[in-house]
């Protein structure tokens, strides 16, 4: 799928099924990974449980969660040691806007 950026000038090219990762992040307020699905405690989202709900592989959801940082639409926090949150920017809420997701 071709579109333009937020700022109007850049064509980008979303990896197919991508946006539904951008979105589904968005909707849970962000993504934590602690390094092992093993860590996992109530409430929180993971690559795996993100897979799973959009019946595709973790690492397709990495790959799609790497586009996006590249293209400045989720931002990566590191939390403490182990543990980094990833959270959908502004410019990616407003792809998501743009694209009526």
């Amino acid at each position: 799928m071709q579109d333009q950026d937020t700022s109007g000038n850049t064509n980008v090219s979303f990896p197919p099924r991508s946006l539904e990762v951008l979105k589904l992040i968005s909707e849970k307020g962000g993504m934590l990974c602690t390094g092992s699905c093993h860590a996992q405690k109530p409430g929180q989202v993971h690559c795996r449980q993100i897979g799973k709900a959009l019946e595709m592989g973790f690492s397709k959801v990495w790959d799609s969660l790497s586009f996006f940082i590249n293209h400045g639409m989720v931002n990566r926090k590191k939390i403490d040691s182990r543990s980094v949150l990833f959270t959908v920017t502004p410019r990616g809420e407003e792809v998501l806007k743009i694209k009526n997701l």
